[in-house]
């Protein structure tokens, strides 16, 4: 939208087509996202073993994908314990529910469902868990207000989201196009960008307390999330500059098509040198920040 006087504004997560878009993404990810990442699982298994799940506890699982947190949870929690996995993408659940059956599984059920929408009881549930899912969220905030509901008194969620220097990243793009073109560019992922906003979004949503652990980061630990391990290993460690074209294809991959409306084709391109520099000087400064 765009007022008289006034530079149009661009939004990364466009409303108007952002749930589609990420339907669209993991559908494409659905048969290979548990074989191409050793990343995936290592996460959902930290969530969950963060969760501290008890025999007969009641969990749902947010942004469940292929159920990697609910399917451990199921076992946690045992025969008179219950697992509730919700996801907006039909064909990831698809794999869970394939999972769950091989594995014997009946106290586990999965939903399609939009975090923005879910018919859940109150007090429902003892914790919930998301892991790499809550950045997908549209109106993160309003989510955190609605898992406050669900949760019984003293409940808890845990959950995972990407180290700063990828919303560092972001940023770059941020400036840059703000700098070239003067267009305002917002990220709804912003919020979980660092450990303090965390935190405080948290506190602001209604949870009592907020533990909030923030992992070191390397350019190589960012590499592994999106390769299979034969490839990270055979392409050894992952340079600064390996690390900068990851994130202008990861960045471009949701601002491209809003940009587009508004800048031409020869306009992003002139982007994508001066943030690959800036990038790989981040890159750098996070490898020299995490010696010691």
């Amino acid at each position: 939208m765009s007022s008289a006087g006034s530079s149009p504004s661009v939004r990364i997560l466009d409303p108007d087509n952002y749930k589609a878009r990420v339907v669209a993404m993991f559908d494409g990810r659905s048969s290979s996202y548990d074989t191409n990442s050793v990343f995936h699982p290592r996460l959902a298994a930290g969530t969950v073993d963060r969760a501290n799940l008890q025999p007969g506890e009641r969990v749902l699982d947010l942004a469940s994908g292929t159920g990697l947190c609910a399917l451990d949870a199921a076992q946690r929690v045992g025969p008179k314990g219950s697992v509730l996995g919700v996801d907006l993408t039909d064909t990831m659940l698809a794999v869970a529910r394939k999972k769950a059956e091989q594995q014997g599984l009946r106290n586990v059920r999965f939903e399609v469902g939009d975090v923005d929408a879910l018919a859940l009881p109150p007090g429902g549930f003892d914790a919930a868990l998301c892991s790499n899912g809550m950045l997908y969220f549209q109106d993160i905030a309003g989510a955190l207000c609605q898992v406050v509901r669900w949760l019984r008194r003293g409940g808890r969620l845990v959950f995972n989201t990407p180290v700063a220097p990828m919303f560092k990243a972001t940023s770059v793009l941020h400036q840059l196009v703000q700098e070239h073109h003067g267009l305002p560019l917002v990220d709804a992922g912003m919020p979980l960008a660092d450990p303090p906003t965390v935190r405080a979004l948290l506190l602001a949503s209604g949870f009592a307390a907020a533990e909030v652990q923030a992992p070191v980061f390397t350019p190589i630990l960012h590499w592994q999330v999106t390769v299979t391990e034969e490839v990270h290993n055979a392409m050894g460690a992952a340079t600064p500059e390996e690390y900068a074209e990851k994130m202008w294809r990861m960045n471009t991959m949701h601002a491209i098509a809003p940009l587009r409306s508004v800048l031409s084709e020869q306009q992003v391109e002139a982007l994508r040198q001066p943030f690959l520099d800036a990038a790989a000087e981040l890159a750098n400064i996070n490898i020299r920040d995490s010696r010691y």
